[in-house]
């Protein structure tokens, strides 16, 4: 493992959380169009931060694979496709 810095990102979505979304959603199309962008823009930040830590820390595509249950092709896929979103 590397010494690089680690970002732990928590987040937790609970059934109300969804719910207010959706009726946020219904009632301020505009509004929540504007908060979904903000979760897409947020958790794919979150997911170049860890695409960077697993290739600094050099880990071989069967463990990513078995981490995160693929196979190591469709984990390099989803990896390559985190690091091309936005």
């Amino acid at each position: 493992m590397s010494s690089t810095r680690r970002w732990i990102w928590t987040v937790r979505v609970s059934p109300r959380g969804l719910t207010q979304l959706v009726v946020l959603a219904a009632d301020a199309p505009l509004a929540g169009l504007r908060v979904v962008g903000a979760l897409e823009r947020t958790s794919a930040d979150a997911a170049r931060a860890a695409v960077y830590a697993v290739h600094t820390d050099e880990r071989p595509w069967c463990t990513i694979g078995t981490a995160l249950g693929l196979t190591e092709a469709d984990a390099c896929t989803l990896l390559m496709r985190y690091i091309r979103r936005f």
